[in-house]
């Protein structure tokens, strides 16, 4: 029996080894399309992210935060956590998500985002852990040089605290500023002078905003998907200014939006190199955008211009109210809900009817149904809304 629970240990822990490897392939992969380098696993990250996903698990609830007494607590903070795990370094960042499919789904949420794609696509960060466990996943980066930096580095009494940062394991243990700001550089001075997402020409790009706590934006907007632009200051000691971004359908309007500052961003987690632009309505399918870029820099004018094209939906239905839609067999297509208002939560206890033979819906981002359906002419599927919506669909027949 003990030969049997190690052996299955093993196999579990194979399982988070291959699951980490593969959404490790699939995010350094779309690190390459942005000009950043590929991150490299860390063990004690992942080591940190695992044991969080698992109190996640136990306490059911998404969170940076931890209580010290609960099932697999090891750290309140995501510094914390990571030190307990054997990094040396307190300069971390932690992105969580739950409820999806599989990894890259956990990874196309999280860049869905404003705040979490920023940490995810930062031109200072190259090592990296990813977990998941039960409905939770997470991704926790840091600097491997400043990871070196404060190995190596003494603690001394005698340090002048202005010019000295406290980024390490030990709190009394402090580095100069040069040098912290130099490890910054290190990693910095490998990747592309200006970060942007969508990448030119990406295809299959979402139409809409996750949502994120902290929210950038009022409880109640549902709008596009992100535009990001993040100036890599090695590349930009004189810090750009005048920065317009503006966003152009495939018949050259412009695209009503808010653009995300430093100086405007309500939670102040934005830093001066990085802007994100918010388009108030959610992006068309099948349709190209072009994004075009001008800023002033050293007295020079700049301007940069590409585009992407969004995700093909063949057919999509927008649902407001009460609907009934006519479909061949077999037929799948999307459902797109729209809010009632800030506090309707459209995903919440969704009841399905049907009398056909094959039915099955499945949630795409924080705002879309896949819907696929198969049955005999005259037979129905219905979808009830927790908010009164529903979606009545009969099938023509094959």
């Amino acid at each position: 029996m003990m030969r049997f629970l190690v052996c299955l240990l093993i196999f579990l822990g194979c399982i988070q080894s291959a699951s980490a490897q593969d959404a490790f392939l699939y995010f350094n992969q779309i690190r390459h399309y942005v000009g950043l380098i590929p991150l490299e696993r860390d063990e004690r990250l992942e080591k940190a992210a695992l044991l969080h996903c698992k109190y996640m698990d136990q306490t059911g609830e998404l969170s940076h935060k931890e209580k010290p007494g609960k099932p697999f607590f090891s750290g309140k903070t995501p510094d914390q956590r990571a030190v307990q795990a054997g990094l040396h370094c307190r300069y971390v960042a932690e992105n969580l998500t739950f409820n999806q499919k599989n990894e890259h789904d956990a990874i196309n949420d999280l860049l869905a985002t404003v705040y979490h794609r920023f940490s995810l696509l930062s031109p200072n960060l190259d090592i990296a852990g990813f977990a998941h466990y039960g409905r939770f996943y997470g991704l926790m980066l840091a600097n491997s040089y400043l990871d070196s930096l404060c190995y190596v580095y003494k603690t001394n009494p005698d340090l002048i605290s202005f010019i000295y940062v406290s980024v390490c394991d030990l709190y009394q243990k402090k580095i100069p500023l040069l040098d912290f700001l130099n490890a910054l550089e290190r990693v910095q001075q490998k990747n592309a002078s200006i970060i942007v997402y969508p990448y030119p020409g990406e295809s299959e790009v979402p139409l809409a905003f996750s949502e994120e706590d902290p929210s950038p934006v009022p409880r109640c907007f549902v709008g596009g998907y992100p535009i990001s632009v993040e100036f890599n200051p090695y590349y930009h000691p004189l810090l750009p200014t005048n920065v317009v971004i503006k966003l152009r359908d495939s018949r050259g309007r412009v695209v009503p939006a808010h653009l995300l500052t430093a100086a405007n961003d309500p939670h102040h987690k934005l830093n001066l190199y990085q802007y994100a632009l918010l388009p108030k309505k959610v992006l068309r399918p099948s349709e190209k955008y072009w994004v075009e870029l001008r800023y002033r820099e050293g007295g020079a004018r700049h301007k940069q211009k590409w585009s992407f094209q969004t995700v093909s939906f063949h057919s999509m239905i927008i649902l407001n109210g009460q609907k009934t839609v006519y479909v061949p067999s077999p037929a799948e297509f999307y459902v797109m809900i729209e809010p009632k208002n800030c506090r309707d939560t459209v995903f919440n206890n969704l009841h399905l009817r049907y009398s056909t033979d094959v039915f099955k819906v499945d949630y795409v981002g924080s705002l879309f149904l896949k819907v696929r359906i198969k049955g005999k002419k005259g037979q129905f599927a219905q979808i009830n809304v927790e908010n009164g919506y529903s979606l009545r669909i009969i099938v023509l027949g094959e």
